[in-house]
């Protein structure tokens, strides 16, 4: 059986959701994301990887499951924990649960709002806002300053991230400049 049958394979019964959630771990493309950021990949494999059981032990007769084959997948993930969200269930855990499931899955940059709710909780990281922002950047070739832009102004976090523009690490020279276009935005 190939690595492409196992997803097939867990729908259809044959495979455990631990071999399955083990093949998904192996296919996401978070590293990308999490460039820069030392410890960031195992958080989100921890954090994904508890999200998945958590909904796995979901009973089955939640409203959660309701128009769906009631199989814990990967891509049932972000709708659970915007479903977790919606009931006021730890708002941190629920929105970085979110944020972790679009760096595993290469999407848009997050909902200002779950960024949001991470600081309002005094749980948002400044180097992982702007280096995942950046990282996204690099990866897929769309422009995402103003994104930062519009967040460190909603965040009211643009000092904060003035300061880690002035101590960002290593930076190689292409997100050097990047960081001098951010800080040029930021302060015009």
């Amino acid at each position: 059986m190939s690595s492409k049958d196992l997803p097939y394979e867990y729908v259809m019964g044959r495979i455990s959701p631990n071999e399955y959630w083990q093949h998904i771990l192996q296919t996401c493309i978070f590293l990308t994301y999490t460039k820069g950021c030392p410890g960031l990949a195992d958080k989100v494999v921890n954090t994904l990887t508890d999200l998945f059981w958590e909904l796995n032990d979901l009973e089955r007769n939640d409203p959660f499951w309701d128009r769906t084959n009631k199989l814990a997948t990967a891509y049932k993930l972000s709708d659970f924990a915007r479903y977790r969200l919606q009931f006021g269930d730890d708002k941190a855990k629920y929105s970085w649960a979110h944020i972790a499931y679009g760096f595993a899955t290469g999407a848009n940059p997050p909902a200002i709002g779950l960024w949001k709710t991470l600081a309002e909780n005094g749980a948002l990281d400044i180097d992982v806002l702007v280096r995942t922002t950046m990282n996204g950047e690099f990866a897929t070739g769309v422009e995402k300053i103003e994104y930062l832009f519009k967040a460190a102004h909603e965040l009211g976090v643009v000092d904060k991230i003035n300061a880690w523009i002035r101590n960002p690490g290593e930076l190689d020279e292409s997100e050097q400049r990047w960081a001098t276009e951010l800080f040029n935005k930021l302060n015009a």
